[in-house]
């Protein structure tokens, strides 16, 4: 098990102290402890990420630690690029978030990217390895030379 953090400085050296395990917070009275840690306790919580409801505070902590990992693991990282761009000043509800980087991946290709390229009555698998402005045509590379997909 992981150390507990140190007390906060305000604490004075020796003082009995309360601490909630799953937030750090700590507490130099057992009332405000108590009260903190049935609140947390309470199944009002939700998963920001999944929209589960009905959660304590630590299952919902849990569950967006979790759900963040799997969202991490599903996205390819030459798109991460541009799905923080278009979320990085963005308000509203994660789902309008989601909605607008989405909107703009479906928009433009990114540096990175894997693609499908047909070709000659064939299928490439490429990856994008530029992009020119002017005339919004995209450069890729071969990802297997002269190996056409599997349909």
């Amino acid at each position: 098990a992981a150390a507990a953090p140190p007390p906060p400085e305000s604490v004075p050296a020796g003082a009995r102290v309360w601490m909630v395990r799953f937030t750090g917070e700590v507490h130099t009275d057992y009332d405000g402890y108590a009260a903190a840690l049935n609140a947390y306790r309470e199944r009002k919580w939700a998963c920001r990420l999944s929209g589960r409801s009905g959660m304590t505070f630590e299952e919902a902590a849990t569950s967006e630690d979790a759900a963040s990992r799997a969202t991490r693991a599903a996205v390819p990282r030459a798109l991460e690029p541009t799905i923080v761009s278009a979320a990085n000043f963005a308000t509203g509800s994660v789902d309008a978030v989601a909605d607008a980087a989405l909107k703009r991946l479906r928009a433009t290709f990114c540096v990175g990217e894997e693609v499908t390229v047909m070709y000659e009555g064939g299928a490439y698998r490429c990856h994008v390895v530029g992009m020119a402005e002017e005339d919004k045509s995209v450069r890729v590379a071969w990802l297997v030379a002269d190996a056409p997909l599997d349909e």
